[in-house]
């Protein structure tokens, strides 16, 4: 019963944590949503640098989010929570973004930001309603 009810505080922690990470993330991803704007509009090298940057701090704190959770799925049972979310880029859209520094590129790598915006966006939503639960245990 003590396991429990220590699990229990720990994975209100877990959440509160996650909450925080997942807020710093969108924050994140907007920054580069946004940079990835002004590249579409001719923003040139320094956009696209600018924009990276952003995407590359989103992930790292996606890893940290992705270690959190794995942890909090230790403490509880958690259906509704996927495993291993990451900032949706790839070597050759980023390689594609500098080296063909173009309109397409930018628009395809753009997509790639609002896609992970969105995950990060339900996640959010998901840790939310699971916070909800977890206060009213």
């Amino acid at each position: 019963m003590a396991s429990q009810v220590q699990d229990l505080a720990r994975a209100k922690q877990l959440v509160n944590e996650l909450l925080y990470l997942t807020d710093t993330a969108i924050s994140k991803c907007r920054g580069a949503r946004n940079w990835g704007f002004f590249d579409i509009l001719g923003g040139g090298t320094f956009s696209t640098l600018v924009k990276h940057v952003k995407i590359s701090s989103t992930q790292d704190i996606v890893q940290e989010i992705n270690y959190k959770l794995y942890e909090l799925k230790q403490c509880i049972d958690i259906k509704n929570m996927p495993d291993g979310y990451e900032v949706n880029r790839g070597f050759f859209a980023t390689l594609a973004d500098f080296a063909w520094d173009g309109l397409f590129s930018d628009i395809w790598m753009q997509s790639k930001i609002s896609g992970s915006l969105n995950e990060l966006q339900t996640l959010k939503m998901n840790l939310s309603n699971l916070q909800r639960q977890l206060e009213g245990a």
